[in-house]
């Protein structure tokens, strides 16, 4: 059986393109999406669509013909073996972010440990959740679910050159434990996680960067700032 799904409905973003794909794959359904992000000024697969999608065909045995930047439709099907380790490269600035997250949904399902190794793209760009934010508030989500998520930066990038290099490793797991959110927590401190690239250092860019986020959101709690320059392709 083949489920097929209009990618042009809702939201009609590459949300529904990588959370679709990985479903599929973690319930061995075959999977035919089209009008990929077809109401976009840019539509189709985007270079980190594409890269999600191989990594989860690594990791689950699906195949498909193989897509190009801009394509409509895909097709996953189920034929080769599984493997516990994938290797996927983006260009230019794609988001490591979204790719890691796409696998994040088929991890899940699974009870082996899986390393995903991403080279190229950025680790902050536009549009994207920050490599930060995955690993500081979505994998720790995941934690309070007893999903251990391990991140490994190896090298930063920014829009628009990337040329970054991140590990992930999503342990595997006997049973999830429930995630209650039914009532709102007490905000007890912040942490700002302030990156710039070393060619900015000069210009207090990191600091700056905290400053304002400290006097635009004024909070009554500690605020614990780590500031941190990196090696990049480009400043961002």
């Amino acid at each position: 059986m083949t489920f097929s799904l209009d990618c042009s409905t809702g939201e009609g973003g590459g949300s529904i393109v990588r959370i679709s794909s990985a479903l599929a794959a973690a319930t061995d359904t075959d999977l035919n999406l089209f009008n990929i992000r077809s109401n976009r000024s840019n539509p189709g697969l985007r270079a980190q669509h594409i890269e999600a999608i191989n990594a989860i065909k690594q990791f689950s045995g699906f195949i498909s013909v193989d897509s190009n930047i801009g394509d409509k439709e895909l097709v996953l099907t189920k034929k080769n073996a599984k493997s516990d380790k994938a290797f996927v490269k983006v260009g230019t600035a794609g988001s490591i972010g979204l790719v890691s997250q796409a696998v994040l949904f088929y991890a899940f399902s699974q009870k082996r440990d899986l390393e995903l190794t991403i080279n190229g793209g950025a680790t902050h760009g536009k549009w994207a959740p920050s490599v930060e934010y995955i690993q500081h508030i979505t994998h720790e989500l995941m934690g309070l679910m007893d999903k251990k998520i391990e991140t490994n930066t190896i090298h930063y990038g920014f829009y628009p050159r990337g040329g970054a290099k991140c590990v992930f490793q999503f342990k595997g797991h006997d049973m999830l434990s429930p995630l209650n959110l039914t009532e709102k927590g007490e905000l007890l401190k912040v942490e700002i996680f302030s990156i710039a690239s070393q060619s900015l250092m000069g210009r207090y860019v990191a600091e700056r960067q905290a400053d304002a986020f400290t006097k635009k959101v004024k909070l009554n709690v500690d605020v614990n700032r780590h500031i941190n320059y990196v090696k990049s392709l480009n400043p961002g």
